[in-house]
């Protein structure tokens, strides 16, 4: 693919023979302003292509940027997945230990009565 420098000389060069092409009557003034015409048409064809085909490497590069930012966000909520099931676990069991533990003072202080109802 020639560079819009490469594709400048050539429409140059294609006016440049269009001109003294006209000018030494083989060709007619018609036909050579539709070869500059069709020269021109080549040159903008190629420039548009050109910068279509960079922008379409931006959009890959972005989205490729995109994708690799979704995967961290994924990869971050599986984490605070991960840490919340954790705090619940957590906090069950501690919930569990502090009913044992009252469980258990409520034993111990009927006990407690119990002995001192016996001293009396």
């Amino acid at each position: 693919m020639p560079s819009p420098r490469a594709l400048a000389a050539i429409a140059a060069g294609a006016a440049a023979l269009a001109a003294v092409a006209a000018l030494t009557d083989l060709l007619s003034y018609g036909e050579a302003a539709i070869l500059l015409g069709v020269a021109y048409l080549v040159m903008i064809a190629r420039r548009v292509d050109g910068k279509a085909h960079r922008i379409e490497l931006r959009v890959k590069r972005h989205e490729a940027a995109l994708q690799k930012v979704e995967q961290q966000v994924a990869a971050l909520a599986a984490k605070l997945d991960d840490g919340s099931a954790q705090r619940q676990e957590d906090l069950a069991a501690i919930l569990a230990s502090l009913g044992e533990d009252r469980v258990n003072a409520m034993a111990q202080a009927e006990e407690l009565r119990n002995l001192l109802k016996a001293a009396r």
